[in-house]
C-alpha cells in the first residue's frame, strides 16, 4: 500500500489488506483530524482490497459523519467496484459508482 496526502485529497494505491490496516487506520485518523468538512479519497490506483480494508472504509464514513464531515470516493477501480457489489456494500459507495 502507498498513499499521497495533499491539501484536498488522499490517493491510495497498491494492495489494501489485513497487513496494511494499521497504517491505513493512522492515515484515516490523520485526515479526520483536519478541519475540512469534505474528505476526498481517490481509490483509482488500488489493485487489491480485502474485507478488512472495506470495513475500515465503512468506519471512516461512520466516523466522518459523526464529526459532521462527508467522504467522497473518487476514481473507483473495476476490481473495487466488483468487491463492493459482491459484499453488498455498493449502496454505501453510490456516489463513486455512478
Amino acid at each position: 500500500m502507498d498513499f499521497e496526502l495533499t491539501d484536498d485529497k488522499i490517493k491510495l494505491s497498491g494492495a489494501l489488506g489485513y497487513s496494511t490496516i494499521d497504517a491505513l487506520h493512522e492515515i484515516f485518523k490523520q485526515i479526520l483530524g483536519r478541519e475540512d468538512a469534505f474528505l476526498t479519497i481517490d481509490v483509482g490506483q488500488i489493485e487489491q482490497v480485502d474485507t478488512a480494508a472495506l470495513q475500515l472504509f465503512l468506519a471512516l464514513q461512520r466516523d466522518a459523519r459523526a464529526r459532521g464531515k462527508e467522504v467522497s470516493w473518487q476514481n473507483i477501480s473495476e476490481s473495487l467496484s466488483q468487491r463492493l457489489r459482491l459484499t453488498g456494500l455498493e449502496p454505501l459507495f453510490e456516489q463513486v459508482l455512478d
